[in-house]
């Protein structure tokens, strides 16, 4: 079964030297992943598979000032969005050939499934 991932990041940062001893720059970061069909193959049906998302933006803001041949002032000011991250079921279960295992759907809100023996004939 395909597991297809995709993985989109980047950073832009513009920086600015406001004089002889003061610099400064904003920094933006992006991280965005999404795989389907997660945790299928071996032992694990498709049935057990799930997608996921993750997300994560970010936006620094630094500033240096020298204000002496041995001293530097720094301030750093950094806010992020909280990761999210989202599991979800990939596909409700199908029964197309003899199942040895019998998976519990994945709900959204949860991220741990459990797995009881069936042995079906």
């Amino acid at each position: 079964m395909p597991a297809p991932t995709r993985d989109t990041e980047f950073s832009l940062r513009a920086a600015h030297q406001f004089g002889e001893k003061h610099s400064g720059y904003v920094q933006y970061s992006y991280q965005d992943w999404t795989g389907q069909n997660q945790g299928v193959g071996g032992p694990t049906l498709a049935s057990a598979g799930y997608n996921s998302e993750y997300r994560e933006d970010d936006l620094v803001g630094h500033v240096d000032s020298t204000l002496s041949a041995v001293t530097l002032n720094q301030l750093s000011l950094v806010a992020n969005t909280p990761p999210a991250a989202i599991r979800t079921p990939s596909r409700p279960p199908a029964s197309a050939c003899l199942e040895i295992f019998s998976a519990a759907p994945l709900s959204p809100t949860h991220s741990e499934r459990n797995t009881t023996p069936a042995y079906r004939i």
